[in-house]
């Protein structure tokens, strides 16, 4: 859960360095993780697979 909250304080930090004009409204941040585990007669197998997703979004006023 360490690198969890490591990766929000990251995203979030390079959201505030985005000047106000082009700073998204909101910021979501999606984690995932996957683990398996495999067991044979000799051979044991695990993996790990981990995502994150960011999405951005702004709003505003449309040009005409």
């Amino acid at each position: 859960m360490m690198l969890i909250g490591t990766c929000a304080e990251q995203v979030a930090e390079t959201v505030q360095r985005v000047s106000d004009a082009a700073r998204p409204k909101e910021v979501e941040v999606k984690f995932g993780v996957k683990l398996t585990g495999e067991a044979g007669a000799l051979i044991a197998k695990t993996g790990t697979e981990a995502h994150m997703e960011v999405t951005l979004k702004w709003t505003g006023k449309k040009s005409a």
